[in-house]
């Protein structure tokens, strides 16, 4: 296989969809792959990514309470007190900062939500999109900005 053709990565893909592994040199292919060649690997990686996990997207977010002083000494664990890890170190945060982030998590949650649905019913043809101001996107802090360009670019109809 020729590292630099236009189906390298459609190979790779190929290959790895037939559960055969990858050798080290074409980790490091797939690893130095140049920005302008991104949207290729991309694309060869989506088959992959669809056949084992079809087309759902996961967001997760982790706070952590603490950097860099858990009393524990699990010694692979950055955040553990013994670490020599290159980490910001701060103690206990707040408790307003834990409970924003907290509503960040659920903001991004119904985020998540909403995109699933509009890839998921709203793009199908002939589908009429409505949505109210009070239950639509104000929960999440998404206010005239978000919604403004949502109805001039066609993607809502109506808005109570």
């Amino acid at each position: 296989m020729g590292m630099g053709t236009m189906s390298d990565y459609q190979a790779l893909a190929e290959k790895a969809l037939r559960d055969e592994p990858l050798t080290r040199a074409e980790c490091l292919h797939v690893l130095g792959t140049p920005d302008e060649r991104l949207l290729e690997l991309l694309d060869a990686g989506f088959a992959v990514r669809e056949r084992y996990f079809g087309r759902k997207v996961r967001l997760q977010m982790l706070q952590n309470s603490k950097s860099g002083a858990c009393q524990e000494d699990c010694h692979y664990c950055s955040q553990s007190a013994v670490s020599t890890a290159d980490i910001e170190r701060y103690g206990l945060v707040p408790l307003e900062q834990m409970v924003d982030g907290a509503f960040l998590a659920y903001n991004a949650a119904r985020l998540r939500e909403g995109c699933r649905l509009f890839v998921e019913r709203m793009l199908e043809p002939d589908v009429t999109v409505g949505l109210t101001l009070s239950g639509a996107l104000t929960p999440a802090g998404l206010g005239r900005s978000c919604l403004i360009p949502l109805l001039k670019n066609g993607f809502v109809d109506w808005m109570v």
